[in-house]
């Protein structure tokens, strides 16, 4: 069975690279929700055993999503020119009375698009989200099944993979680039702990880029009603207004808190004083269960709730000032 586990990534990988290349044809400003879903059907399978890291689900999440950034022409910003910030993180499992603590190596995906003026192009606007997960449930489940069962996590995280991905197809194939660098990210060991961002956020790579913005995609894949949130706009006085000023177009029952501390990895951006905002479409009752998988999304949704994200970044790539920081 493991053999045709991995048979079944071979195939679904060349059969989904094969059918991105023919979309170079689209308007490179369409985000895809087709390709959204294929993004979110792949991270989200059976075979990746809910990206747990330091597993091999987590270093095929990592190689999918690097080939992405390849593909785009991204600048690898990860250790010794890859795409993977390789860290340790630590994490207590199993549930119950033998619990113990596991070490494991994992690794942050980064990518960076340069962006096109000779000045702002040292500003750096970071869209990122979490790819990892809870595996069959070692920590965080709510799942109270007797059973061990695979937390698919397609919500959580792979809908805000899969919008990371999109956007930065957007951008790298655009003929017009933005003036300010956009930095794509990916982070593992959110759910243990916000562990990706945090490790990023004090590595040297970070004290070295001059980070404006953070946007961070996490559980954008159940939009239901238009109801959707963006957390941290307290963060920077351009937020809500920004926003506002997009959705003009959306019409979303659009809801903001101010906080700019969360439990996403926003947060540790907020930290550095980096104007941070997470975008969300909610809570629901497959949330950490068995059952967050891919049939449970409303890609037509999560497309547009990535085109409003783009929208954002689009507008603050080419703004003539960064966006002020504020508590």
């Amino acid at each position: 069975m493991k053999n045709l586990k991995y048979l079944f990534i071979i195939i679904l990988s060349f059969t989904f690279v094969s059918g991105f290349k023919s979309f170079d044809e689209r308007p490179v400003s369409e985000i895809s929700s087709e390709l959204l879903m294929g993004y979110v059907m792949y991270l989200s399978n059976d075979a990746l055993e809910g990206r747990l890291p330091g597993t091999e689900g987590d270093a095929i999440a990592q190689s999918y999503i690097s080939g992405f950034f390849q593909e785009f022409g991204l600048i690898p910003m990860g250790d010794d020119g890859t795409y993977i910030q390789n860290f340790e993180m630590s994490y207590r499992a199993p549930r119950g009375s033998n619990e113990q603590t596991v070490s494991v190596i994992t690794g942050n995906v980064l990518g960076m698009l340069e962006g096109s003026d000779p000045v702002l192009k040292n500003e750096v606007i970071v869209i990122g989200g979490h790819y990892d997960h809870v595996g069959w449930g070692e920590y965080g489940s709510l799942y109270r099944g007797d059973e061990k069962a695979i937390h698919n996590g397609a919500d959580d995280n792979a809908s805000g993979t899969a919008g990371v991905i999109e956007i930065a197809r957007v951008f790298s194939q655009s003929p017009e680039k933005p003036k300010r660098s956009i930095l794509f990210m990916l982070f593992a060991g959110e759910e243990a702990g916000l562990l990706g961002s945090n490790f990023f956020t004090k590595s040297k790579t970070f004290e070295d880029l001059d980070v404006v913005a953070m946007l961070n995609l996490d559980m954008i894949g159940m939009l239901r009603d238009d109801k959707f949130s963006a957390n941290g706009t307290g963060t920077s006085p351009i937020w809500e207004d920004l926003f506002n000023s997009i959705n003009e177009s959306y019409n979303f029952n659009l809801a903001f808190s101010r906080a700019g501390m969360g439990p996403s990895d926003h947060a540790m951006f907020y930290v550095q004083e980096v104007p941070a905002v997470h975008f969300f479409t909610g809570l629901h009752d497959h949330y950490h269960r068995p059952t967050d998988t891919h049939d449970r999304l409303n890609y037509e949704g999560l497309a547009k709730v990535t085109r409003f994200v783009f929208e954002v970044a689009e507008n603050i790539a080419n703004a003539p000032e960064r966006p002020a920081f504020t508590k």
